[in-house]
């Protein structure tokens, strides 16, 4: 959720070997450069490693708010591009995503076949089941059990109905995720830009920013991450966020984001950028008492059913001899029955069901707002 944001639920799951990240056996040595001006050396496969990352310093500005600086860091990879993240001052706070989960296990890594059922809002303020009257019609071959809700009425068809393809190859694409996160390639950044100390405030106005390539963060409070240019209005202009939440709220140290009409996320498969746009997008997040850390967090929202094959289509039907052939047909007719939802997060009985309800758990902690990375060019669509 470039992101570059879910980075890798990599949809190379669906099916063997599909989207397998592309690799480099040949042994190389790199050298990294830290800001503080030491050198360090590794050896491995792969492109030029990254140089550790400057101290952070946080200096409160009295009263209920606080500015935070952090010194820049710099990492220099043999064969590889300088990653530069020149933090900006912030007010509130800034949390980064570092832990995700797409609903395979709880949020402690106990797998299950039921996890997904916790991830979620309930979109459509409905509690619904297989024999429930009210409901969209569901796409001819997809079973009557499509819209059977997740805990408390949650919304979560694509844990419930694409998952299950992402897990016929691989029982860990959480883990896979984060380990995307671990080595900074992607993160989602909330800037609760007005958050002061205390466990109740309302609005509370929230920014979200994707985050671009990055030194491996320590996740310790002091990591600093460079804010992706897609994320952006302006891709100069770090106040021109694409997602904004000017009525988000803390209520007993929950935040809640209310309703975005629009949240694109992109994933990052074999390299091409899979864009995915929920419709309705809302968040929700613990917070820690000193408001520097999150868990329970909540990212929900509805993909319409034919952008969502779409984009897909554009990363798997090269793949398997075009867009027209058997292989991916058969593909998008799985996912088109995953719909179980209007994509404007209502249920008409009079309509077909358009959308794929959709639901993620995440953990998040405390990162500097960094430098604007430069935009990554736009991939070729291969089925125009």
């Amino acid at each position: 959720m470039s992101l570059r944001t879910v980075h890798v639920i990599t949809l190379s799951l669906l099916t063997t070997g599909l989207f397998a990240a592309c690799s480099d056996d040949d042994a190389a040595t790199t050298t990294g450069t830290t800001a503080a001006g030491t050198t360090t050396s590794s050896s491995g496969g792969g492109e030029g490693g990254a140089g550790g990352q400057g101290g952070a310093a946080t200096v409160g500005s009295g009263g209920a708010t606080s500015t935070t600086t952090t010194s820049a860091t710099t990492s220099t990879g043999t064969g590889g591009t300088p990653i530069v993240c020149d933090p900006f001052p912030t007010t509130g706070a800034v949390l980064a995503v570092n832990n995700l989960f797409v609903g395979e296990t709880d949020p402690g890594g106990v797998s299950s076949t039921t996890a997904w059922k916790q991830y979620g809002f309930d979109v459509d303020n409905m509690v619904s089941t297989a024999q429930s009257a009210g409901l969209c019609k569901l796409v001819n071959g997809a079973p009557a059990s499509t819209h059977d809700d997740g805990n408390n009425g949650t919304d979560n068809s694509f844990g419930k109905s694409v998952l299950p393809l992402l897990l016929a190859t691989s029982s860990d694409p959480s883990a896979q995720i984060n380990a995307s996160i671990a080595a900074g390639e992607f993160t989602l950044m909330v800037h609760l830009k007005d958050l002061a100390a205390g466990p109740d405030q309302t609005p509370v106005l929230t920014n979200l920013y994707t985050g671009g390539q990055a030194t491996p963060p320590l996740f310790d409070g002091n990591d600093c991450w460079p804010t992706a240019a897609e994320s952006l209005l302006d891709a100069t202009d770090i106040d021109t966020p694409k997602v904004s939440f000017p009525a988000a709220s803390v209520q007993g140290d929950v935040w809640t984001s209310g309703v975005a009409d629009t949240l694109d996320l992109t994933l990052l498969v074999s390299g091409f950028p899979l864009k995915l746009t929920l419709h309705k997008a809302r968040l929700s997040l613990d917070l820690a008492a000193d408001h520097e850390s999150g868990t329970n967090g909540q990212l929900g929202g509805v993909l319409n059913a034919q952008e969502f094959i779409d984009a897909v289509q554009d990363v798997v039907a090269p793949m398997f001899g075009g867009c027209s052939s058997a292989t991916w047909q058969a593909i998008a007719a799985q996912l088109k029955q995953a719909a179980d939802i209007m994509t404007d997060g209502s249920q008409d009985p009079n309509a077909s069901c358009d959308g794929i309800s959709i639901g993620l758990g995440f953990t998040a902690t405390k990162v500097a707002l960094g430098t604007i990375a430069d935009p990554v060019p736009a991939a070729v669509d291969p089925c125009p």
